[in-house]
C-alpha cells in the first residue's frame, strides 16, 4: 500500500503535505487552545452528535486535534490523514485514551472494521474525485458529518489548496451520488464561528445517513 502516493493531487500537494505541518491551510499547534476557533467548533459539534462511545473514522485528521476532542468526549476514534509529519505530530501532541493515529491517503482507504461515524471537516475539496472515496465511507460507516466551503458565499476563485467549492446543492447531489441520505444541515458563519443550524455561511456542514429518501 503506497500511502504517500500523490495519484489524484496535484504535485505540490505530495511535497507540502508529506514534509511539512503547515503549508497555509492546516492548522497547527501544539495545544487546541491554538487552533482556529471554527475547527475546533465543527469537532464539538460533532461530538454532540454521537452516541456513547461511539467508534469514529477522522478521514483527513491533520495534526490530530479533532480526533482528541471526540477521545475526550468517550469516543473511540481512529484518525488518519495522509502526512506523515502530521500523524507524527498527532501521536506526540494530541494523543488521548481511545484515539488511534495512521498515515494513510483519503483515496487508498482499504481499513478493515466498522464505525459509527465518520468525520471529514474540509477535506472533500482537498480531492479532485470524491465520489469514490464517499462511497467507500459508506461501507465503512453508518453516517457521516461532512463539512466544505460554502461556493455560495466563500467562491472558489483563486485558492490553490481546493480543487472546487460546494453549494449546499452540489454538496447534496455529491452525497446522494455516493449513497448517502442528508439528515440535518448546519452551517458557520465564519473563522472564527460555531455551529448554527441551516445551510448558511463561510462552510456547509452535513449529516447523512445510509436511509433513501422517499
Amino acid at each position: 500500500m503506497n500511502l504517500q502516493a500523490a495519484r489524484g493531487w496535484p504535485s505540490w500537494w505530495k511535497t507540502w503535505s508529506g514534509g511539512m505541518l503547515n503549508g497555509g491551510e492546516r492548522q497547527v499547534a501544539p495545544t487546541i487552545a491554538g487552533i482556529r476557533r471554527d475547527h475546533v467548533a465543527r469537532y464539538e459539534f460533532a461530538a454532540t452528535q454521537l452516541r456513547p462511545r461511539s467508534r469514529v473514522l477522522d478521514l483527513a485528521c491533520g495534526v490530530g486535534y479533532g480526533s482528541a476532542i471526540l477521545a475526550e468526549a468517550h469516543h473511540n476514534v481512529t484518525g488518519i490523514d495522509q502526512s506523515a509529519a502530521a500523524i507524527n505530530y498527532a501521536i506526540q501532541h494530541y494523543w488521548r485514551p481511545g484515539a488511534l493515529f495512521m498515515t494513510q491517503r483519503a483515496e487508498d482507504l482499504d481499513m478493515q472494521g466498522r464505525y459509527d461515524v465518520a468525520v471529514s471537516f474540509e477535506t472533500v475539496e482537498h480531492i479532485e474525485y470524491p465520489l469514490p472515496v464517499l462511497r467507500k465511507l459508506r461501507t465503512m460507516a453508518d453516517k457521516l458529518i461532512v463539512s466544505v466551503p460554502n461556493e455560495a458565499e466563500f467562491p472558489h476563485t483563486t485558492n490553490r489548496f481546493h480543487f472546487r467549492h460546494y453549494t449546499k446543492d452540489d454538496l447534496d447531489t455529491l452525497l446522494a451520488d455516493a449513497g448517502w441520505s442528508v439528515e440535518g444541515w448546519f452551517g458557520q458563519a465564519g473563522p472564527h464561528s460555531d455551529v448554527t443550524r441551516g445551510a448558511r455561511g463561510r462552510t456547509i456542514i452535513a449529516i447523512a445517513n445510509h436511509e433513501v429518501k422517499e
